[in-house]
């Protein structure tokens, strides 16, 4: 019963991440459409522990994080405007509570075949929808940032006078949507690689609509995360998984997606023809556009701030505002802070708070790399794909992390600190069931190949 309480709860807060649908119910405090079910999952977990089914468990992660979370609230305190960072310091203690959950959790009474259901559940409805988006020109689909407010956002781009809509899915702008794709497409990469030969092809299907979608998303950044992930999964596969999968070619998994494209391209020659060239064009300038010269100017902005406070920066959610008025390049309707979420930390929360965040979210990429090392081989199918996958996501983000700030907002924020717990909670369960798991014996066949 515990299984399924947890698996219907999980499930309905992992759709709804999709929508960041949210009212305010007081000053700087919001309530989002997500933290419904996540306060259900919260009541189950405290019902659960009350009666002794579950333990919780603190380890040294969880020391790191107070640590981090009280320089926050020091350098909130110290800033410029402690009531705009009182909203960050809850949106930070939300974190660690999902990270809290996922880590008891998933891998426990949330199966990582669950897990990859959930993910799936979201690589099928977004990036159709997202097609169906640029196919007609409009943003059909995008949902209310705010309850009873219409805030959609229409994603689109200039090109030879005309605007091109771009993919965005349900969320308020495409980057959004990129980021998403980007870091999702590795779990389903990592179980296309090694599902039975059957269904590899309509998993190969699957993976080739998401990345048609993350093409319409013309976002650059997202792009060069994509291609970072893609290639750390096949570095993975062939590191942690059994002799089979390492004796497999690269080249297979590499001229696939370009084999189907070739079809495609030969049935819809015109509609691909129009797309590549807007691709090709957005790519061609990555530092001749207004955007460039914008984020540029940013940089120059948060450089300055950081100088004038090292040690415990402008406090948290200061940044914008503080980097605006160090450059008068800005314009004033950017609202945007610099496009770095490492700068942004350190802006905010000096030297010190910037290092702390990166060991906060470096951790679940050690945890779960120990995990394969020890036992990647030896664990079932979706655990291993998984974890191949959690490695690939968490690559794609920290790179994306330094050329795009929507890891902020709403709409991906939750996804990642569920990501972060998810994996800590996968690579306990991994080494778990390594440990009790019976010594397998040796059969013939394995004997000739270790002594060959």
């Amino acid at each position: 019963m515990d299984h399924k309480i947890e698996a219907a709860l999980f499930l309905l807060f992992f759709a709804t991440l999709m929508a960041p649908l949210a009212t305010e119910i007081a000053p700087n405090i919001k309530i989002y459409l997500f933290d419904l079910p996540l306060a259900a999952m919260y009541a189950v977990m405290f019902m659960r522990f009350c009666t002794r089914r579950l333990r919780f468990q603190f380890d040294r992660f969880d020391f790191l994080f107070l640590i981090f979370y009280a320089w926050l609230v020091v350098c909130a305190v110290l800033g410029k405007d402690f009531s705009n960072s009182l909203e960050w310091l809850l949106y930070w203690l939300r974190a660690y509570l999902i990270i809290f959950y996922m880590r008891h959790h998933v891998g426990a009474l949330i199966s990582s075949r669950l897990f990859f259901f959930a993910v799936g559940f979201c690589l099928l409805l977004e990036p159709g929808l997202a097609i169906l988006q640029t196919v007609t020109q409009s943003s059909v689909g995008v949902v209310q940032q705010y309850f009873g407010t219409l805030k959609t956002h229409h994603s689109g781009w200039n090109y030879e006078g005309g605007v091109v809509t771009r993919a965005q899915g349900t969320f308020v702008h495409t980057n959004f949507f990129g980021n998403w794709l980007v870091m999702l497409m590795p779990f389903l990469q990592a179980h296309l690689m090694n599902e039975r030969h059957k269904l590899r092809r309509p998993y190969v299907a699957w993976w080739l609509v998401c990345f048609i979608a993350l093409v319409l998303t013309l976002s650059r950044a997202n792009w060069m995360a994509f291609a970072i992930g893609f290639v750390v999964v096949l570095f993975a596969e062939s590191r942690y998984r059994t002799t089979s999968t390492r004796r497999r070619r690269w080249a297979a998994y590499l001229m696939t997606p370009v084999a189907i494209l070739a079809v495609a391209y030969s049935l819809f020659t015109a509609e691909l023809d129009f797309v590549f060239e807007v691709a090709l064009a957005r790519a061609g300038r990555i530092f001749e556009d207004k955007s460039s010269d914008i984020r540029s100017d940013l940089l120059d902005g948060a450089l300055i701030v950081l100088k004038d406070h090292p040690y415990t920066g402008v406090g948290a959610g200061n940044s914008s505002q503080v980097i605006h008025s160090s450059n008068s390049f800005i314009p004033d309707h950017f609202r945007a802070t610099v496009h770095n979420i490492y700068l942004v930390m350190a802006t905010e929360n000096g030297y010190f708070g910037a290092l702390l965040f990166v060991l906060v979210i470096l951790w679940p990429l050690r945890k779960i790399l120990r995990a394969l090392r020890t036992a990647g081989a030896a664990v079932n199918y979706h655990d291993s794909a998984n974890a191949i996958g959690f490695v690939a996501a968490f690559a794609s983000l920290y790179f994306a992390m330094l050329w795009y700030l929507g890891m902020f907002h709403e709409s991906e924020f939750p996804l990642i600190m569920t990501l972060i717990g998810g994996s800590m909670g996968t690579s306990a369960a991994i080494l778990r069931k390594y440990r009790v798991a019976p010594a397998r014996p040796i059969v013939a066949g394995r004997m000739k190949r270790a002594v060959a």
